[in-house]
């Protein structure tokens, strides 16, 4: 019977696995795009990461490393599987193209010094909100202060960090869960709430 259950073990292991490297491999393919939107942009051959093989090769065994745990973690029932659930296709191809665009814009707005354009619905709560989010930054349409913005976020991160992101913010679970528990809260720390 344990040798029925060592084979189950590394069958579900290995699926983990591939579906882990799978994802990644999914927003690496779409952070392509990166390089080109630069190239548009400012004309010139944009620095790619295997300009640099020392440190691709480090940040690429980073990202395996990264990746290894977190199906390690999984599979010791830190948090579930259901975490490397993907989001509809539909609603994430159709994205790209959105991508895409907002990169652009944010390329040209970096590239002519204009870090504090907004849309109407955005400048109607610049005054709301500390100066830190009143600039443009990253590939954010109007800083975090539209819809547009909230609903790119999530994949834009993902693109940027070749599907660790997610990933990168479970490692936090594992020592909160014991923190917690270590001050008697129960096993699954159901009832507390975060504000992050």
């Amino acid at each position: 019977m344990s040798e029925i259950n060592d084979k189950i073990d590394l069958f579900m292991d290995a699926g983990l696995k591939a579906v882990s490297r799978s994802r990644s491999l999914f927003y690496t393919g779409q952070g392509l795009f990166l390089p080109l939107i630069d190239m548009l942009v400012h004309q010139r051959r944009p620095r790619l990461p295997t300009d640099d093989p020392q440190l691709f090769q480090a940040a690429r065994k980073s990202l395996h490393d990264l990746l290894e745990a977190d199906v390690a973690r999984i599979r010791d029932g830190v948090y579930p599987v259901d975490v490397l659930r993907f989001e509809s296709p539909i609603k994430h191809f159709l994205r790209i193209p959105v991508l895409f665009r907002e990169g652009v814009k944010a390329a040209l707005r970096k590239r002519n010094k204009k870090s504090q354009e907004f849309g109407d619905v955005a400048k109607d709560l610049l005054s709301d909100v500390p100066d830190y989010y009143r600039r443009n930054f990253h590939f954010q349409p109007d800083g975090y202060l539209s819809d547009l913005s909230a609903d790119l976020y999530e994949h834009q991160v993902e693109v940027l960090f070749a599907g660790a992101a997610d990933s990168m913010r479970r490692l936090i679970i594992e020592p909160m869960k014991a923190h917690f528990a270590s001050i008697g809260a129960s096993e699954d720390c159901e009832g507390l709430h975060f504000l992050e």
